[in-house]
């Protein structure tokens, strides 16, 4: 069986699209947001996850018109996936931490929707 999942970073100027297809990665692209309008419409029903920001409802209704599944991935502060990527940034730069990012929603929008679980953010004590 071939499932294919997306992953999606939303930015001021562009977008990340990371492809997810039978456990690997098979594209991460920067799309502008007319790029993307354009990909969503030339698709075949796949599973989206968006990072949640101010711009991911626009884009969730968007894709569902087209037919789409669609999640929005929360994000929470103080958890370990926070303290990673603020470390990725400071090592290795945004754009690498963005795919990297992207990368990791996908792997465990995939896990979830295979084990039927919940994401459970592991938070840090302060």
């Amino acid at each position: 069986m071939m499932s294919t999942m997306v992953s999606v970073d939303l930015a001021k100027e562009v977008i990340l699209v990371c492809t997810y297809t039978n456990k690997k990665v098979r594209s991460n692209v920067e799309l502008t947001h007319h790029e993307f309008l354009e990909w969503l419409f030339s698709i075949k029903p796949m599973f989206i996850v968006f990072e949640a920001c101010g711009m991911s409802n626009y884009w969730k209704q968007t894709a569902l018109l087209l037919a789409v599944n669609v999640r929005i991935s929360k994000q929470n502060g103080g958890d370990k996936k926070d303290i990673w990527i603020q470390a990725l940034v400071e090592r290795r730069g945004k754009k690498c931490a963005a795919v990297a990012l992207a990368n990791k929603t996908v792997r465990t929008a995939f896990a979830i929707l295979t084990k039927g679980t919940e994401y459970k953010a592991e938070y840090i004590s302060a």
